[in-house]
């Protein structure tokens, strides 16, 4: 598409969306509303649900990134168990936004300096099953032990699986020398060597870059159109205005990523690999769990749920079904039994991948996720 065409097309979008909007708000569920009832209700679910989970996500690493600056000025004890309780919160948010990987968590920040999805730097588990835990503690130990120094754009120009959640689990949680978790023989290797604080600052502050550029995408700002990526798929103009974006529906965007997340758990050894170092994996993925159930009830905000459309469509056998599942989830999570915790994730795949879209009456295509 010519520069100048495509620039007046992202003009023309954004005034008609100024028009649609109204008084209204980017998210509100009477703007652009276009497609079938399932289209409306995954639009409900991305106001209600997704935004406010990405928010908090953005808002948690940003608390994060604080902690670690004030940590670095009062390295106490009291100090470092109050920033590793932030990781904890800000992994369990991390978990509330990983089922909604499409969009903005797909993008990057500036293709000039990195590239790679936003997902994939936050969570480097995520895009392949690797614990990279070993390669993220040699490179730490090579930035201690080296002369250079640590700047923003040395830990930017980091591939995917040096940085992110996962990294600042290895910093905050243990010794770099000798792996020691315990809690004074961590501040007391911040204490004797400052390097350590400039590689917790810097990792906190690029964690809190992918996560402000998926908030921005989010809400006002997607692939540098200056339009937030749900007015952008509401609008019908996604295809149009972003490459690489091929038009597929609100609906089938997201019961597929859910679908690849229910595949993802099925298939991975998360809960023996991750958070193992913060003991925390388990409390992480129930949030997860229990957001993807409440896409499909809906909130105090929504107007018409998944869970409305299949029970209106006679699948009220397939909601009982789902109800069943979930609790079985959810069991397998408070037992902390990975075998059960994996098999449960494997029948809700299969919930994601026929029966849920039957019972919304929709085809969703050929994208669903088959594992390895």
């Amino acid at each position: 598409m010519p520069v100048v065409l495509k620039r007046f097309m992202l003009t023309m979008v954004g005034l008609n969306f100024l028009v649609l909007v109204g008084c209204g708000t980017e998210s509100s569920t009477s703007s652009a509303v276009k497609g079938s009832e399932a289209d409306n209700a995954a639009l409900q679910v991305m106001d209600s649900t997704i935004m406010p989970a990405v928010t908090q996500f953005q808002e948690s690493t940003e608390l994060l990134d604080s902690m670690a600056t004030e940590f670095c000025s009062d390295i106490t004890s009291s100090n470092l168990t109050a920033l590793q309780n932030q990781w904890k919160n800000t992994s369990q948010a991390w978990y509330q936004v990983l089922p909604f990987k499409f969009g903005p968590m797909e993008g990057g920040l500036d293709e000039h300096l990195l590239y790679g999805s936003n997902a994939s730097f936050i969570d480097s588990y995520r895009p392949n099953g690797v614990n990279y835990t070993g390669t993220v503690r040699t490179n730490i130990s090579e930035m201690i032990a080296d002369t250079a120094s640590i700047t923003d754009e040395t830990l930017l120009n980091k591939s995917f699986n040096r940085v992110g959640l996962l990294a600042l689990e290895v910093v905050i949680f243990e010794v770099s020398a000798d792996q020691s978790n315990d809690l004074s023989d961590i501040v007391n290797e911040f204490v004797a060597d400052s390097r350590k604080c400039q590689i917790l600052t810097g990792l906190s502050n690029q964690v809190l870059e992918r996560a402000t550029s998926i908030a921005q995408g989010w809400h006002s700002n997607y692939a540098e159109t200056g339009i937030g990526y749900r007015a952008l798929i509401a609008s019908g103009q996604l295809a149009e205005l972003v490459e690489n974006e091929d038009g597929t529906s609100a609906i089938s965007k997201l019961t597929v990523s859910i679908q690849d997340y229910f595949d993802y758990l099925k298939n991975r050894n998360l809960t023996t690999e991750m958070g193992q170092l913060s003991s925390s994996i388990w409390q992480s993925v129930a949030p997860s769990v229990s957001i993807i159930e409440e896409a499909l009830v809906g909130t105090d905000q929504t107007t018409l749920s998944l869970n409305d459309i299949m029970n209106n469509n006679g699948f009220d056998q397939t909601l009982s079904t789902l109800n069943s599942n979930f609790t079985t989830l959810k069991t397998a999570i408070s037992e902390n039994n990975t075998v059960d915790f994996q098999a449960a994730s494997g029948v809700l795949d299969g919930n994601f991948k026929r029966d849920i879209p039957d019972a919304l009456g929709v085809t969703l295509g050929l994208n669903f996720s088959d594992g390895d």
